[in-house]
């Protein structure tokens, strides 16, 4: 077991050039909510702009709009197609941006289930994947063989030849592992780390396994071309323990914040696996700021939204002071 320290992340967050404009610090899609479920959506998007990214979309129902708008007015909304048209479309809808999320209160339904095998059919940026959208993928058979990444099932082809793509995160809590897993959640359980690192094969992507102690494994090999550096990655017999988070972080809308900070960092350039053990740390420790001050009771998944930005700061050991060389 290796562990996330503050100075591997510091490394990946250097001081941002003088001269950088919003559209090169990344465009971060997020297709996440539905009726009830809009504040999932707003985190996500909340936490991606406060990790520093320079453009943040929400793929939403046109309902769901003022809602995502009012509450973050920096995130930008945009359709979110549907329909039989994006089963047999060949370029993805959301092609465009540097980073896609998708399955923060999405919902499980067909046209998120449609949605869901759009992107990972045809998106081969870096996608993160969370909450309904990995509900949806583990009931895609074959079930227990699992998804190769760049490949075939196990047992056959998967419907409509869906495989994850290269530089996928996925961030399962343990319930969700469970279901991927086709195991109980008492299992994933008992061997947090035999149970990110079977889902690493079995998926073919990088894998968060939040709980206490969040873990990050990635397979041997993504299918990245060597020449390809960004997206190097690290042999799927690391498995690396996060070292910061309390247990006021088991809040709803917690996990929403994770994703959006994971994107932000992947859309920035990060890979795979070090946008997802930047932004482990960085959301741990907005948990531990804000845990700090407020206690762990009363806390709640804005108030770790809210504190990124610190978190980022203390990370990268910058200070206002320092900044402005006075």
């Amino acid at each position: 077991m290796k562990y996330i320290i503050p100075e591997r992340v510091a490394a990946l967050l250097p001081p941002r050039d003088p001269d950088t404009h919003k559209g090169q610090v990344g465009r971060v899609l997020i297709a996440a909510g539905s009726p009830g479920m809009a504040g999932a959506a707003v985190l996500a998007a909340g936490a991606a702009l406060r990790s520093g990214a320079g453009l943040v979309y929400v793929s939403a129902d046109e309902a769901l709009w003022p809602i995502i708008q009012t509450r973050e007015p920096c995130a930008i909304c945009v359709g979110r197609p549907g329909g039989e048209a994006l089963e047999v479309a060949d370029e993805c809808v959301f092609g465009g941006y540097s980073a896609v999320v998708a399955g923060p209160g999405l919902g499980t339904g067909p046209d998120a289930e449609g949605l869901v095998s759009h992107i990972v059919r045809t998106y081969r940026g870096p996608l993160v994947l969370d909450a309904d959208a990995l509900n949806i993928i583990a009931g895609w058979p074959p079930h227990a063989q699992g998804i190769r990444s760049g490949g075939e099932a196990a047992n056959g082809a998967i419907p409509h030849g869906l495989t994850l793509p290269a530089y996928t995160v996925i961030t399962p809590h343990p319930g969700e592992a469970a279901r991927l897993l086709g195991a109980g959640i008492a299992e994933v359980q008992t061997d947090r780390s035999a149970a990110a690192a079977e889902l690493a094969r079995m998926y073919g992507s990088v894998v968060v396994l939040k709980g206490r102690g969040t873990l990050v494994t990635a397979p041997p090999c993504l299918g990245a071309p060597e020449s390809d550096s960004q997206y190097a990655q690290t042999s799927a017999a690391e498995i690396f323990e996060n070292t910061t988070g309390n247990p006021g972080m088991a809040t709803a809308g917690s996990g929403d914040v994770l994703t959006g900070v994971i994107a932000s960092f992947a859309a920035r350039g990060m890979g795979a696996m070090d946008a997802a053990m930047a932004g482990v740390f960085i959301h741990g420790l907005a948990g531990d700021i804000a845990a700090a001050e407020l206690g762990e009771y009363g806390l709640v998944a804005t108030d770790i939204m809210a504190a990124l930005p610190v978190a980022i700061l203390r990370v990268t050991r910058r200070s206002l002071r320092h900044d402005l060389n006075v």
